[in-house]
């Protein structure tokens, strides 16, 4: 059958040397006509395929919408790039998930199962949740739902368990120090995360140029928060023994930046000979040199001076050494 005998939007289909069939294609519409052409059968089906589902007005309210019109708006492009590769990794698990739904057909109990259906994997079930309520806000702004509606406001996220992170005991910066000597790369990332307290993300992007007298001069990827940072005794002794082979302090080869992944296999193999354990990280060292200022005695203000952080994340970190201090003062006055 010659295809221009075949009416609009339908197409011979098959494998070369199979048997050919009818075919229907009609922008996101496709199905297999089964009549044999010419029969009343098959212009019956024909005639509910071209005025069926295929040319019903586009659905204007749907999740995939929403996603593209929150990654073409400020609220997405004026945050910072890790935040933004992380919302547009679980935004696209969403668009998978709920594609050509209307958002404004879930209830709270969709967003709860959702949340428990990937409850094996906490973080993940957490921040789906958490994208949930952006983009619901997002939808109210847009007056794609009522204004008081977001059904992931409030959803409880799974608890990740305590002890997931700890600060590092004195030992282990002890042990790191003597197994990785000043000049290793393993040694300046430590000294680098330790002794400036910001996360990796950050002292793989400082660059000599960003060293003063006055210390290191550092903008937060994730607050944008300008901070300049003096130097630890530990740390100044590394930048001294380190060649400026680049612009950057932490290089890889031929002065190009060391990437994060190259970073954190660096700092893995370092930390496993030293018996580290996944309470330990990398990220753990931020932890680490929070308590260890709040050890000194200084307030939250002194403490966010160098490591940037709210008062909430400090209270967070410096909970448990906080505790042991108030209770050592009430016993103290016990007899």
């Amino acid at each position: 059958m010659a295809h221009r005998e075949l009416p609009k939007y339908v197409h011979w289909r098959g494998r070369p040397g199979a048997a050919k069939f009818l075919y229907f294609e009609c922008k996101d519409h496709r199905q297999k006509i089964d009549a044999e052409f010419g029969t009343p059968q098959f212009w019956s089906e024909y005639s509910k395929l071209l005025n069926g589902p295929a040319h019903k007005a586009p659905k204007t309210h749907t999740w995939s919408r929403l996603i593209d019109k929150y990654f073409d708006g400020p609220r997405f492009t004026q945050r910072a790039p890790r935040t933004q590769s992380d919302y547009r990794k679980y935004m696209e698990k969403l668009r998978v998930m709920f594609g050509e739904d209307d958002p404004a057909g879930m209830r709270r109990k969709h967003v709860i199962k959702m949340r428990d259906a990937n409850a094996d994997r906490p973080r993940l079930a957490n921040y789906l949740v958490q994208c949930l309520s952006i983009l619901f806000e997002y939808a109210i702004d847009l007056g794609w739902m009522p204004d008081d509606r977001n059904p992931a406001k409030g959803v409880t996220l799974i608890s990740l368990g305590e002890g997931t992170r700890e600060p590092w005991p004195n030992q282990l910066v002890v042990d790191f120090r003597d197994q990785n000597a000043i000049g290793t790369r393993a040694r300046l990332i430590f000294e680098m995360c330790l002794g400036t307290a910001q996360r990796m993300g950050d002292i793989l992007r400082m660059q000599w140029g960003d060293v003063s007298q006055d210390g290191i001069r550092v903008r937060q990827n994730k607050t944008r928060k300008r901070l300049v940072i003096p130097l630890t005794t530990q740390l100044e002794a590394c930048l001294r023994a380190t060649p400026r082979d680049g612009l950057f302090i932490i290089a890889g080869d031929h002065g190009k930046p060391l990437s994060y992944r190259q970073a954190a296999y660096a700092m893995k193999i370092a930390r496993d000979a030293c018996g580290a354990g996944e309470a330990h990280d990398n990220h753990a060292l931020r932890y680490t040199a929070t308590v260890e200022i709040a050890v000194l005695g200084m307030t939250d203000s002194q403490i966010a001076s160098i490591t940037g952080m709210s008062e909430k994340t400090i209270a967070h970190y410096t909970r448990h050494l906080r505790q042991i201090e108030m209770a050592k003062e009430v016993q103290s006055l016990r007899k």
